[in-house]
C-alpha cells in the first residue's frame, strides 16, 4: 500500500488548533480573577472562580479532543488511496465535527467573556477552510503568555 503525508491543510489546522488550545490552557490567573469577578456580581467568588477554571479547561479539552480526533482521521486517510470515497467522507466529516467545535467554542467564549474575546483570539467567524486563511485568522490574535503565579 502506497503511503502519503499529512496534508498540509491538516497540519497547519492542528498546529492553530494546537495554539488555541495552549492559549485557553494558560489563560492568565489575572483575566481569570476578572471574570470570576464579574460572574459573581454579588455571589460566592470562589465559587465563580470554579466555574471560570473549569469553562476554560473545558474549552482547552474540547479543542484538544477535536484535534486528536482530526489527526487521527488524517492520518488514517493518508495512508489510503487519495481517491477512497469512504475515507475521504470519514474525513469531511471530522472536519464537520471540527468546524462545529470552533462554533461551539466562540458561543462559550462569548457567553462567559463577551464578543471582544471571541475577536481576541482570532475566532471570528467560520473555520477557514484553506491553511493560509487560518493561518492568517489565528495570527492576528494575541500570544498570551502565562503569568507568574
Amino acid at each position: 500500500m502506497a503511503t502519503s503525508t499529512m496534508s498540509t491543510q491538516t497540519t497547519n489546522q492542528l498546529k492553530n488548533g494546537e495554539q488555541i488550545r495552549v492559549t485557553a490552557e494558560t489563560f492568565p490567573p489575572d483575566a481569570r480573577e476578572e471574570a470570576a469577578k464579574r460572574l459573581a456580581t454579588g455571589g460566592d467568588l470562589e465559587e465563580a472562580r470554579a466555574v471560570v477554571n473549569e469553562a476554560i479547561a473545558g474549552i482547552a479539552r474540547s479543542i484538544g479532543a477535536a484535534n486528536a480526533n482530526l489527526e487521527a482521521t488524517e492520518n488514517a486517510y493518508a495512508s489510503e488511496q487519495a481517491d477512497d470515497p469512504p475515507v475521504r467522507k470519514q474525513r469531511d466529516d471530522v472536519y464537520a465535527e471540527l468546524a462545529q467545535r470552533w462554533t461551539d467554542v466562540k458561543t462559550q467564549i462569548a457567553r462567559r467573556f463577551g464578543t471582544a474575546a471571541v475577536r481576541e483570539y482570532g475566532l471570528e467567524g467560520e473555520l477557514p477552510a484553506t491553511p493560509d486563511a487560518l493561518s492568517k485568522q489565528t495570527a492576528v490574535s494575541p500570544r498570551r503568555a502565562p503569568s507568574g503565579g
